[in-house]
């Protein structure tokens, strides 16, 4: 049995266009940006969701296939509540935190190598307190108290919004570049 899952969602969707490096590079220039989990880099204001209507319609589909699974009932829907863009430049990271909402994501535009990775965290607290990492020969998903994706272009990254994350640090040269977004789960028609 596994019990308390923690379900993440990984696919590939090929909209990290041209378009979308420029459009936040764009945004950067216009919008001196906000600090929430961020230490160092540029982070958006939340993004008109016309100007990526089609980055959002692809995402819309992958949520579909991660919250088959939730039977969710069927007079509730999911909606877009806040989109941004991201910049981490050399040496920028992201403090551990939370998203608000039900399901949060992230798709990767740019990602150097070494450009930093996610990092979600184990949410049983009492874990880390009982369960010293020492104390065992490997390192199993059962015993870790962290799990680690590595960015790579046209990667979206799917998971419940309550799950504790932060972003290691950008040891490129390069920036990397994505948007994130939250969403919620609303009465439909509401």
């Amino acid at each position: 049995m596994n019990i308390f899952p923690t379900p993440i969602h990984l696919a590939k969707i090929n909209e990290a266009t041209t378009y979308l490096q420029n459009l936040i590079i764009d945004l950067q220039c216009r919008d001196e940006g906000r600090i929430v989990s961020n230490r160092g880099g540029w982070q958006s204001q939340p993004i008109s969701h016309h100007l990526i209507t089609n980055l959002l319609i692809n995402i819309m589909s992958q949520v579909a296939t991660y919250i088959a699974p939730f039977k969710i009932k069927s007079d509730m829907s999911l909606q877009f509540t806040q989109v941004w863009a991201n910049i981490n430049t050399k040496h920028d990271y992201n403090i551990n935190h939370l998203h608000s909402g039900f399901i949060s994501g992230v798709y990767y535009i740019k990602t150097p190598p070494n450009s930093g990775k996610l990092i979600f965290h184990n949410p049983d607290k009492v874990q880390s307190i009982l369960w010293h990492t020492e104390n065992f020969d490997t390192i199993t998903d059962e015993t870790s108290l962290t799990f680690e994706i590595t960015p790579e272009p046209d990667l979206l990254v799917l998971f419940p919004a309550h799950l504790e994350h932060s972003v290691s640090q950008n040891n490129n040269d390069e920036s990397r570049l994505s948007i994130s977004f939250n969403m919620s789960l609303t009465h439909a028609g509401d």
